[in-house]
């Protein structure tokens, strides 16, 4: 008996000390192929050049390659699905505002994932205002004359959005409810698209991340109207914010990366480390302050509560409001 009880005992050591041997050497081999980043807009859009900055930092950081796939539509969740449907293993990221991991659940009544449960948290990238650009078809060139406009015009402003359900599509239903307003929402898929419509003429106004303006309003073909935040932004100082026509508003967008619910913890610290590395670099920083973005190099832990303090408020605030995805 004491000979079968040693036995054991050292063949279930040795098959632990095996496990943890097989643990640490996959999460020392990750990465060991490439990784597939899900950007949920097109290519072009706000989420994407945000992508796209931080691609160079990460990939050297972690010595794989990155490749970022566009899967836009339905407000982010499409390619939100395909993640939180995604094997647990570190190789497919979601890259996304909160739309899809947070809006979509007071949005959707069948929304395939629950991102509560499906997602965890890897890393925080920026924070921001949104802004209201003008396009050269409208009939307004500032915040009061578009106020002004819009209460002698009910109905007769058009601003398009990103997508049903995006934070940008809410900033304007909330703005609508402060403001007492009454103007059209457009919703696009993506910025991309309404930013080129704009341009042409087909639509006066667009809310987006001020990213997805800056190079048309420093080349003359867009005049920013507003930001979101409460506040004034250091990059555009002179452009007024919404709360100065609409008291006590306020809606700020935010991007982070998401893994699916289940990968292990060592490869989530590896992802966070070289993520808020890159964004807290000088390059890269620079870059989304002069974007309009305050960058936010959070841990895992930072992200994770944030996002949960978000799914706390807007789910609820959606519903009270009558809001449904499109």
């Amino acid at each position: 008996m004491k000979t079968s009880f040693a036995g054991s005992l050292v063949k279930s050591v040795v098959s632990c000390s095996l496990a943890l041997a097989s643990s640490l050497a996959g999460a020392q081999a990750f990465p060991s192929k490439p990784i597939k980043m899900v950007v949920p807009f097109p290519p072009g859009g706000g989420a994407d050049i945000i992508a796209r900055a931080i691609l160079p930092g990460v990939q050297t950081g972690l010595g794989a390659t990155i490749v970022v796939d566009n899967r836009p539509g339905a407000g982010g969740t499409i390619g939100a699905n395909i993640v939180a449907k995604s094997p647990a293993d570190g190789y497919t990221l979601l890259l996304s505002d909160p739309g899809a991991a947070v809006h979509a659940v007071g949005l959707m009544k069948d929304l395939p994932y629950d991102p509560a449960k499906e997602f965890v948290a890897v890393a925080g990238l920026i924070k921001a205002s949104m802004m209201i650009a003008a396009g050269p078809s409208a009939k307004y060139s500032n915040l009061k004359e578009l106020v002004e406009y819009a209460k002698a015009n009910p109905g007769a402003v058009a601003i398009a959005d990103s997508g049903a359900g995006s934070a940008h599509h809410l900033s304007l239903e909330l703005f609508k409810v402060r403001s007492g307003l009454n103007f059209q929402i457009i919703h696009y898929k993506g910025s991309a698209a309404s930013v080129q419509d704009m341009l042409g003429g087909q639509i006066p106004l667009v809310v987006a991340g001020p990213n997805a303006f800056i190079t048309h309003i420093k080349g003359g073909r867009l005049k920013p109207i507003a930001v979101t935040g409460k506040n004034r932004i250091a990059g555009f100082p002179d452009v007024p914010s919404l709360a100065e026509a609409a008291p006590g508003y306020e809606a700020l967008t935010w991007t982070a990366i998401w893994a699916p619910t289940g990968t292990p913890r060592d490869i989530l610290l590896r992802l966070n480390a070289e993520v808020a590395k890159t964004v807290a670099s000088a390059e890269v920083s620079k870059r989304f302050i002069e974007l309009g973005l305050d960058p936010w190099p959070s841990n895992i832990e930072e992200t994770s509560r944030f996002w949960m303090s978000e799914l706390a408020v807007w789910p609820d605030l959606i519903r009270k409001l009558g809001i449904t995805q499109n």
